[in-house]
């Protein structure tokens, strides 16, 4: 146990918070044993640049919002604004927010354990803050991932001298995150750049040049950041992941056990939720041929 009146307690709570977008009352502790989640890698030209380039020969559709599900039949029915698609089978990938929140109707509805494990993996919040400054504010030895924290409690995960740019990344999360997303982009400016001058010092405040902020907690596609299990409920991740009938299969990182909260992780549970759809397939198949 940790007193929150403790020293030690802001970064302690700013490390959960950052690290799993919910405050620590609301994190499943078998959930936090089981991650392998380190810091990852920053790309030069951003990730989305990254995974436009790895998929350019993947055909997809952009902006087509998923309206309804239908598998009562051998296969399934997908209605979008664009129009109507029929499959064998569907992928689910959509985070639990979107699951949680009705967007998708389903028919037949999910089962009822299938709910119980949508709405035991809520998803947190961590918001992140991307500053720029027109020289180098930190100096030869200013590189590095700290957390800061002051007498009042307000603490943040802050990545200063981003691959060697004049650029700092701040992180917070759980209510605190969803609180600053909630007084605008403005307000979580001002709570990065104070974060920022709590190390390197407030002269850094005249070479700011620009920021940016993200907005999970109302983000319409994904109504957060990732999944996070309630206390008590990490085992629902095996729930979410397991598929219905022989037509309706899931994956994204609220599937899976040690790389939850990852991209890595996502990407992992397509690989497995493929398998399980080929397999399915071939069964069908075996079947068809043997009459």
């Amino acid at each position: 146990m940790i007193s929150v009146d403790h020293a030690f307690a802001p970064p302690f709570l700013a490390a959960i918070g950052t690290s799993w977008g919910m405050d620590v009352d609301q994190v499943s502790t078998l959930d936090y044993a089981t991650a392998t989640g380190e810091l990852g890698y920053q790309a030069y030209q951003g990730y989305g640049n990254l995974v436009a380039a790895w998929g350019r020969e993947v055909p997809v559709t952009l902006n087509c919002r998923v309206e309804s599900i239908d598998w009562s039949g051998p296969g399934v029915t997908v209605s979008t604004p664009k129009g109507t698609l029929s499959a064998r089978t569907a992928l689910v990938t959509v985070s639990t927010g979107i699951l949680a929140s009705g967007d998708i109707a389903f028919t037949p509805a999910l089962p009822t354990w299938k709910d119980e494990a949508i709405h035991s993996l809520p998803m947190g919040t961590e918001n992140k803050v991307g500053v720029h400054f027109d020289r180098d504010v930190f100096g030869e030895s200013g590189r590095a991932y700290v957390t800061t924290w002051n007498d009042t409690g307000e603490a943040a995960k802050v990545d200063a001298s981003v691959m060697g740019l004049n650029t700092a990344s701040v992180f917070v999360g759980g209510r605190l995150g969803v609180w600053l997303e909630k007084q605008g982009p403005r307000t979580l400016e001002a709570f990065a750049i104070d974060r920022i001058a709590e190390i390197f010092g407030n002269a850094i405040r005249k070479h700011v040049t620009r920021c940016i902020t993200t907005a999970w907690e109302s983000e319409p596609w994904t109504r957060g950041s990732w999944a996070c299990a309630r206390p008590g409920q990490a085992d629902k991740r095996a729930d979410l992941a397991a598929p219905l009938a022989p037509t309706l299969f899931f994956a994204g990182e609220a599937t899976v056990y040690g790389g939850q909260g990852t991209c890595n992780g996502a990407y992992e549970s397509g690989l497995r939720a493929a398998q399980e759809i080929a397999d399915a397939l071939a069964l069908r198949e075996r079947r068809v041929s043997n009459g």
